[in-house]
């Protein structure tokens, strides 16, 4: 065994996240926004729709909250908050994820303190 062959998982934290997060959010804005011009281009020679296999299945604001729910529970996952919240505020975070950014997670880890006490 070749000991230079070896590789090393780099632990992540929660800026790592944020950081994969942000630039994931500006690569599915960067997709909508070519769809729709796509979409543009393709109305000035064919009247009807994109064909559906290309056609986006929901909003753009759908699929940030789709990428935040996704962000908020690994995160908590990978932390292990996930058991400090009471079915409430699980229920509240998966239903309306706010953005999934190290103010919001501080914001709240701040909650899940004050409300333990």
């Amino acid at each position: 065994m070749n000991p230079f062959k070896i590789s090393i998982a780099k632990r992540e934290n929660l800026n790592d996240f944020c950081k994969h997060r942000k630039m994931m959010a500006k690569l599915i804005e960067y997709q909508y926004k070519n769809h729709a011009l796509i979409e543009d281009k393709m109305k000035t020679f064919y009247r009807l729709e994109m064909p559906q296999a290309a056609q986006f299945r929901g909003s753009f604001e759908d699929a940030i909250k789709d990428l935040d729910k996704m962000y908020w529970r690994r995160a908590f996952d990978h932390t292990n908050l996930m058991r400090l919240l009471d079915a409430e505020s699980k229920r509240e975070l998966q239903a309306n994820p706010t953005a999934f950014t190290l103010e919001n997670i501080f914001r709240q880890v701040f909650l899940i303190r004050t409300k333990k006490r």
